[in-house]
């Protein structure tokens, strides 16, 4: 049983894993069920045992993402003191986030927040509002004003749509580092 478990376990990595991915290259409407299930060889049934329904999973992607991304943000806190280090690292997240075509899978889906569930949108809410609070905890050591946290979020996700459409990756994120660099 315990193998049957971790299988089933395994699958839904994969599935998540999966769907991430293909939102944050091409957006909500290009993550089909039957895609999904083709994508980690099960059928598009199977997608729905392990999620439900398509608000299920879209609950779940939030949660998986948030999770990971968070994580990272709390090894930059232990691996630098410097706040200004701190937030050129989250800039360099977006940028490999960029080089690898993708983009920050909670701003793919703000662009369908008509389409969310409530639970979804909420946990979108929430972590922007997370992220703006990391942002503003690094300014305040700076001795910033926190409202420049606004800034720098609305900066990078900004930037990042702009340079996803750019053939000269890159651009509009230096442009936040520089706002980073004046502190």
């Amino acid at each position: 049983m315990l193998v049957k478990r971790q299988e089933m376990s395994d699958i839904r990595e994969k599935l998540i894993k999966h769907a991430i991915n293909t939102i944050q290259k091409s957006g909500i409407h290009k993550l089909t069920i039957r895609e999904l299930g083709k994508a980690v060889d099960i059928k598009s049934s199977s997608v729905m045992y392990h999620f439900k329904s398509k608000d299920v999973l879209m609950t779940e992607l939030v949660k998986a993402y948030s999770e990971q991304f968070f994580i990272y943000l709390d090894e930059i806190n232990e691996k630098t003191s410097d706040p200004k280090e701190r937030l050129n690292k989250l800039i360099d997240l977006y940028e490999a986030t960029i080089r690898d075509e993708k983009l920050c899978l909670c701003g793919m889906i703000v662009t369908e927040n008509d389409n969310l569930n409530k639970d979804t949108k909420d946990l979108v809410i929430e972590f922007f509002n997370h992220l703006e609070e990391w942002i503003k905890q690094n300014l305040l050591l700076l001795k910033k004003d926190a409202v420049f946290a606004k800034v720098i979020l609305s900066s990078l996700n900004g930037a990042m749509l702009i340079d996803n459409i750019n053939e000269n990756k890159i651009n509009y994120l230096d442009a936040t580092r520089t706002i980073i660099e004046k502190f």
